[in-house]
């Protein structure tokens, strides 16, 4: 299925991110994108995202998602996003084969962005 909606850097997605392994996140969330939209869209669907919950757990690397981000998209079972980001983790995947579809927008000048790409930073360098 084709990825519905244009994905650029800070898209909120919502994506299944079935099948996982271990700890990973599962099933149908957000997520937003780190990539400067598809990473190579001439070859592939891949972009880089971190994904989103509501089970807070006061981990180091969750990222408190602030009020007021909007979410559209008939499927989709909330309005606004809430919970927090899990910068730990980051990961590149195919959004075409993960049926995403962009469902909202977060600013990627925002202080709540660059505190998310801050955390993924300091866990790859």
């Amino acid at each position: 299925m084709p990825i519905t909606g244009n994905v650029e850097r800070g898209s909120v997605i919502w994506l299944n991110m079935h099948p996982t392994r271990g700890h990973e996140q599962n099933g149908w969330r957000a997520a937003i994108v780190l990539s400067d939209g598809l990473i190579d869209p001439e070859n592939s669907s891949f972009a880089m995202i971190v994904p989103v919950t509501t089970q807070v757990k006061n981990y180091p690397f969750e990222v408190t998602v602030p009020s007021g981000i909007d979410t559209t998209h008939p499927r989709v079972p909330f309005t606004e996003l809430s919970g927090v980001v899990l910068t730990d983790q980051a990961k590149s995947l195919d959004l075409s084969a993960r049926n995403a579809v962009v469902i909202g927008n977060v600013d990627a000048t925002s202080s709540f962005y660059k505190h998310v790409v801050t955390n993924v930073r300091s866990i790859l360098a």
